[in-house]
């Protein structure tokens, strides 16, 4: 069963009286099949997407950025740590 058989069985199930499922149940099973053409019309759209060096170096940048924003309690206790110690070393600049 392919993902546009299941949202035309969720939508069917809906709206079919012979399960006459729960209107909780129902409005559960209408946002399960709205979510499932949203992802297929995103994975439509990426697609499309035409992958270049440029674009794969955008992305790389964008998750390196993410994950140096990250915190968490193991990495505020090691800045903290390193603090005490001086702090980053400094680059030294060589005469010329």
């Amino acid at each position: 069963m392919n993902a546009n058989e299941i949202v035309k069985e969720l939508r069917e199930a809906c709206t079919d009286n012979k399960y006459a499922p729960p209107m909780a149940t129902n409005k559960m099973l209408t946002q399960a099949a709205d979510l499932i053409e949203s992802l297929q019309n995103q994975l439509a759209e990426y697609e499309n997407i035409e992958l270049t060096p440029n674009n794969v170096s955008e992305a790389a940048a964008v998750l390196g950025s993410k994950g140096g924003k990250a915190k968490s309690e193991a990495k505020a206790k090691a800045a903290a740590e390193n603090g005490k110690l001086g702090g980053r070393p400094r680059i030294e600049k060589k005469a010329t």
